[in-house]
Formats: structure tokens, sequence, C-alpha cells
């Protein structure tokens, strides 16, 4: 839904953003990582009951694009985000253990060719790697991935679940287990 508002109007985003905050509110979701934003470089806005930050395009295409969307009672503990690219950006929250770093992510699809692949991968890496060792991290991302059951050795046991129904792992995948492998991640759905 949110692809949809780069090119509407001020009042019309507003009109958009308040839906988008009553279906928050319908399913009970507090906090939202959004991919496909399109909304052109960065910035911070707030509808309804919520704020949107988002990092997205600045060459002009339109594509791409991430967002992240909280109630603005957790926009308060909030002690700084960053947009990192027009496919990641990065919050950090306070909360009552301390702090949490929140990346909001958006991996090319699998059929895009495996340089922009690796190049988007190394990047996520990098942030990953660049949160602070004691907060507690979370990757909302649209991985573009399966991950089969299938997939689990060794290596990769402690980053897959038990709820995956995908009968292939796709090349994502393979990338999408390399990173939690790296970092010490798991993965709560594809």
């Amino acid at each position: 839904m949110v692809s949809v508002l780069k090119d509407l109007s001020n009042h019309q985003k507003c009109t958009c953003l308040i839906t988008v905050d009553n279906c928050f509110a319908r399913y009970n979701t507090s906090i939202a990582g959004l991919c496909e934003s399109r909304w052109p470089g960065s910035g911070e806005c707030s509808a309804a009951d919520h704020t949107f930050i988002w990092s997205g395009p600045t060459d002009g295409r339109g594509l791409y694009g991430v967002a992240l969307a909280m109630p603005h009672h957790i926009r308060n503990s909030r002690v700084s985000w960053s947009p990192v690219s027009d496919r990641i950006l990065t919050a950090c929250f306070l909360h009552r253990h301390g702090k949490m770093t929140i990346i909001v992510a958006y991996a090319p699809t699998d059929v895009t060719d495996a340089a922009a692949k690796d190049a988007f991968f190394d990047e996520l890496h990098q942030v990953v790697q660049n949160a602070p060792p004691h907060d507690i991290t979370a990757i909302l991302t649209d991985a573009n991935a399966t991950v089969s059951c299938s997939s689990r050795s060794d290596e990769t046991k402690s980053a897959i679940g038990t709820t995956f129904v995908d009968l292939r792992t796709s090349d994502n995948g393979r990338r999408l287990l390399n990173l939690c492998d790296l970092n010490d991640l798991s993965i709560v759905d594809t």
C-alpha cells in the first residue's frame, strides 16, 4: 500500500497513512517494517497515531525504499535512526533492558544479478556488525528468500526454526543463512 504514495499529494499521503495506521490498530501491530515504500530521500512524518521514518531512492527512479512505522509512544523512546540506503535503514530504541537496534531491509529479488545481491547482503552484514554488541538486534526484512527445513546443517541449525515449509532454499535463502551464520542470528519466518 505504501508503494503508491510516491505520486500522491501531501493531503493524499496523509489519508493513505491514516489508512495504514488503522490497519495497525486492527491487527494490534506496534511496529512494522515496510518495503517498497518508494518515498524519495529520507525523512519522518506522522499520521494519526503513528510516526513513519523512511529511507528511499535518491536517483529519481522511484524504486525500492524502506520505512519503519511506530506508534507515537514508541517514537518517544527512539534514540536515533539512520537512512543507510534505498534498501536499508536502522533505528535504535531504549527499552527496559537497555537498547534495541531495528534494521529494516529490502533485498533484491532472487533473479537479480549476483553482483547486486552480493552488494546488498555485504552492506546488510556491515550494518548488523555496526550495531552495538549489547543491543538486542532485530532485522525486519523482505529477503525475497525461501528457506527449507532440509537446509538445516550443523552450520545453520541455530538459524532455522521448525516452522519452515518451503520445499527448496533459494539463492537469497542461502545468502540469508550465511548472514545469520556470520552474525549469530535466527530466522523467524521467510
